[in-house]
């Protein structure tokens, strides 16, 4: 098992509003997390099965539409649930069995209409709002690993630094791991990383050359011993671990 393929650590929020969550976006963001919101339970699915969220806040006063709460927690979500049997994220070092919610609404449950005991399954805490964003950060980092330790960029040098050890990279290889280290821990594509390199690092590249370089730099380092920097899923690739730039 490596930990390259559960970072960043990535949570799907679904509530009615979410632009009134703004702030708590960014806040959660600043401490490496991706955060993406949906306002319906139909396209939170399509996000559960592509995007493959560690973590979902779900806001219990969700409107309903076509699809009730019950349905889609019990349902709908397991069948697409990335931690089941045979999800993308079965072998995860926390041992998850099923997608663990975080469970978001106006008031304690006592005081939500129709709000009974069975909704509380499959959720790990009810969280009333309003709330302060560094009240919900424990709850999520309880749910999610910790996270690895932190790779440093140096592009005067053209050196990676990882553990203590560091290693010298061609100058392509660092306007990779640059480009990467300034949208992190946002994926990106082939195509975006080559439309990134030329507007931020002035490289002129294609989309093979950009896979390229990611699987030479993959053999080089871990053949150094170093563990996998650059992963990529159906989303793109991304920096594993959370980058410090020396410069720049």
């Amino acid at each position: 098992m490596t930990e390259t393929k559960f970072f960043p650590r990535r949570l799907l929020w679904v509530d009615a509003q979410p632009s009134v969550l703004d702030q708590a976006g960014r806040y959660l963001q600043a401490h490496h997390l991706a955060v993406r919101f949906v306002d319906n339970f139909e396209e939170a699915l399509v996000e559960v099965d592509t995007w493959l969220p560690h973590l979902l806040l779900l806001d219990y006063d969700v409107p309903t539409g076509a699809m009730t709460y019950e349905t889609f927690v019990h349902a709908r979500l397991p069948l697409v649930d990335p931690y089941r049997m045979t999800g993308s994220l079965t072998d995860n070092p926390w041992q998850h069995t099923a997608i663990p919610i975080l469970l978001v609404s106006g008031g304690p449950p006592v005081t939500i209409p129709g709000f009974v005991a069975p909704h509380l399954h499959r959720v790990a805490h009810f969280v009333p709002k309003p709330f302060e964003p560094s009240h919900l950060l424990p709850l999520v980092e309880e749910l999610l690993p910790k996270h690895p330790p932190g790779i440093i960029l140096d592009p005067d040098q053209g050196c990676v630094e990882v553990q203590g050890i560091r290693r010298a990279v061609s100058e392509r290889r660092m306007d990779l791991l640059m480009t990467l280290a300034r949208h992190y821990p946002r994926p990106l594509t082939a195509t975006q990383l080559v439309r990134h390199l030329s507007r931020e690092r002035g490289v002129l590249t294609t989309e093979t050359s950009v896979r390229t370089a990611i699987s030479s730099l993959r053999r080089q380092l871990e053949g150094d011993g170093l563990p996998s920097l650059v992963d990529n899923q159906r989303n793109g690739y991304f920096l594993t671990r959370p980058p410090t730039l020396t410069s720049e």
